[in-house]
């Protein structure tokens, strides 16, 4: 996407955002002071410069060592390293007395072995090592690149600035020039992740005692069923489905002493999604059974949690989301889904969000279906690390793992706040 049209985005979204519960909506300035996010260096690289801008021989022959600045708190470690064809040096802005490779503000400089020519720089960003900026010479100006979660978010920005220049420039002179909202890579840890990662920690002890079981759920009086029928079953155990279900009947109980009713979760939204193609399938294969159970819990819970009931389905759909492509009634693509959570979890803190996973499946005939449901909770811990966790069908699953076995497919989110109060709920089935 072009500069120029995605600082337009940005701002029409910023303006279109609602305010939601729990957590305010962090709003997407444009053009942001970079500010604590971005430790600067420049006073240890304009120093360095005849190393850093002279020739081959200077640059690789640099020594380690440690700078003062006058002008910031941070002191700053210069560290030259080669490797595959080569030569790099490092400028690491301290951290609370460390020096951390990839922390916030760290610039990586990097030379050709060949001819000594500038190939790129990369400048670490804040909340995870995948949030970095890319500089790139060109002729007479730079081309910037910027990733989110190790994926691109922002690309082919045209600065109007010899690549050279910016080396050993401030970065308050070019960054907020860019037009970039920087304030996504400076989240403060806040209340609100700490009540998503004491929900994750709940839901962890509980893990061990849920078994699996095809099509199994809790029924509105804490009996396993099967989700198709209703009919009790023998064999304990839920599904992606009533794995689901069974965090919003923790969250239920707490509320209410009930739990959710199955038949209210199985409601079909045939107005507001498919074809009338499509709809020879609905009994047969229903399709859409994944989105429109997450769009019903999705509903049932806020109305519980916050009072306010909505008589749209698709009210606590994720949509909207900076330089990223939703889908109607598809969604997000699971390649892109770190990114779509870090940027939720920066501008929306405190909600977890249960997803359903559609691509082709099936044969006679193979459909777009929406075949599988996860939870994902998104939250900073108190070192400002981001962290996604992934929980579906009874267990927690990394979410490398996740994303590797479902990257060609995409996956439909829907927002859900998390309770101040939260206790997961034990089926009396299941009590040792």
């Amino acid at each position: 996407m072009g500069g120029y049209r995605f600082r337009f985005v940005l701002r029409l979204v910023a303006f279109l955002i609602p305010s939601l519960l729990p957590g305010q909506v962090v709003s997407l300035d444009t053009g942001s002071d970079p500010g604590e996010a971005f430790p600067s260096s420049w006073e240890a690289r304009a120093a360095c410069s005849d190393i850093l801008l002279g020739g081959l021989y200077e640059f690789l022959a640099a020594e380690e060592r440690i700078l003062p600045q006058r002008g910031t708190p941070y002191r700053v470690k210069v560290l030259p390293a080669r490797k595959e064809g080569a030569g790099y040096l490092v400028f690491i802005p301290s951290r609370d007395d460390r020096f951390v490779l990839e922390g916030p503000g760290t610039w990586v400089v990097k030379r050709s072995l060949r001819d000594g020519s500038f190939l790129q720089a990369k400048i670490f960003l804040g909340g995870d090592p995948g949030n970095a900026i890319r500089l790139y010479p060109e002729e007479t100006w730079t081309r910037m690149d910027v990733s989110v979660m190790d994926i691109p978010w922002v690309q082919g920005l045209r600065l109007p600035y010899r690549f050279e220049d910016l080396l050993v420039m401030p970065e308050d002179r070019w960054l907020p020039s860019a037009g970039v909202p920087w304030e996504v890579f400076s989240h403060v840890p806040d209340e609100y992740d700490r009540r998503v990662e004491g929900m994750v920690d709940a839901v962890r002890t509980v893990l061990p005692l849920l078994p699996d079981a095809d099509d199994g759920a809790l029924d509105a009086a804490g009996v396993f069923v099967r989700i198709a029928t209703g009919e009790a079953v023998d064999e304990a155990g839920f599904n992606c489905s009533g794995f689901a279900k069974w965090i919003g009947d923790s969250i239920a109980f707490v509320q209410t002493g009930r739990l959710l009713d199955i038949e209210t979760l199985k409601r079909r939204y045939e107005s507001l999604r498919g074809s009338r193609w499509g709809r020879i399938y609905e009994e047969v294969r229903d399709p859409y059974f994944g989105l429109d159970w997450t769009r019903s819990l999705a509903e049932v819970l806020h109305s519980l949690l916050t009072g306010s009931g909505s008589a749209d389905p698709e009210a606590h759909d994720v949509r909207e989301v900076p330089g990223f492509r939703y889908v109607e009634d598809v969604g997000f693509r699971v390649k892109d889904l770190a990114a779509v959570l870090y940027l939720e979890a920066v501008r929306r803190p405190g909600y977890f969000y249960f997803g359903s996973v559609n691509g082709e499946w099936g044969e006679d005939p193979t459909l777009w279906q929406h075949y599988h449901v996860a939870v994902f909770f998104p939250f900073f811990d108190e070192g400002g690390r981001f962290h996604i966790v992934v929980m579906e069908r009874g267990r927690e699953t990394p979410f490398a793992s996740f994303v590797r076995y479902y990257e060609s497919q995409h996956v439909h989110l829907v927002r859900v706040p998390v309770p101040a109060r939260f206790s997961p709920y034990i089926p009396s089935s299941l009590e040792r």
